[in-house]
Parts: structure tokens; C-alpha cells; sequence
């Protein structure tokens, strides 16, 4: 006779049919009773909290806030960019934030667009 240790003889038991019947089906037994409990305590927990926020904390955008129109466009300097920012800037009213290469363009097309232009 050999003597195994009680790790060894688990080991074995666990890779026979009956030990590995047993082992999965306690293993679902302990997620069933103990994982889904807790995550369904942490998702009421979210719920009502977030609900509490939602009654009576901050609103998310304040009911005096204008919307407005915001577009990001590159390669502002010269060409369809350029022609871009400007229609949409001022024929438009969108808020243009206009990506240029050098500063002489960036000028020029701030002092074409005014204030819609970032």
C-alpha cells in the first residue's frame, strides 16, 4: 500500500465521474446561495441610492442652458476646411473648433468667424 496525502486523495476524487458530479454541482449550489444574494443586495443598494440622487440631488443641465450646435473640423487652414468652418460658423450659428496648422490662418479665420470659433 501506498500512502497518499489527503491533498492527493482529493485530487483523485475529484477527477472520478462521482467527484466531479459533486464538486460542479456544489460549486453552483454556493454561487446560488451566496453569489446572487449579494449581487441582487449591491443592485438594490445602486437602485436606491441612484433613485434618491435622482429625486433630490443636482439636475444633470440646468432648464436655463441654451443647446448649441458644436463641430470639430481639422485642416482649417486653407480648402474645404477652411470653407467648412466658415459656412458652419457663420451661416449656420454651430460652434467651430478649428484645427489649424499655423498661426496667420488661425488669425484669419477668427477675424472671419468672430466668436463661434475656437
Amino acid at each position: 500500500l501506498t500512502t497518499m496525502s489527503p491533498k492527493d486523495l482529493l485530487n483523485d476524487w475529484m477527477h472520478t465521474s462521482s467527484g466531479a458530479f459533486l464538486s460542479y454541482h456544489a460549486w453552483w449550489a454556493f454561487v446560488a446561495l451566496v453569489k446572487f444574494p449579494i449581487s441582487f443586495v449591491f443592485l438594490a443598494l445602486s437602485f436606491f441610492f441612484g433613485g434618491l440622487k435622482m429625486l433630490f440631488g443636482q439636475k444633470m443641465v440646468p432648464r436655463n442652458v441654451r443647446f448649441t450646435k458644436l463641430v470639430a473640423i481639422s485642416g482649417c487652414d486653407t480648402g474645404f476646411g477652411r470653407e467648412l468652418a466658415i459656412l458652419l460658423s457663420k451661416k449656420c450659428g454651430y460652434v467651430v473648433l478649428a484645427g489649424c496648422l499655423n498661426k496667420e490662418s488661425e488669425k484669419s479665420l477668427k477675424s472671419i468667424c468672430g466668436d463661434n470659433l475656437f
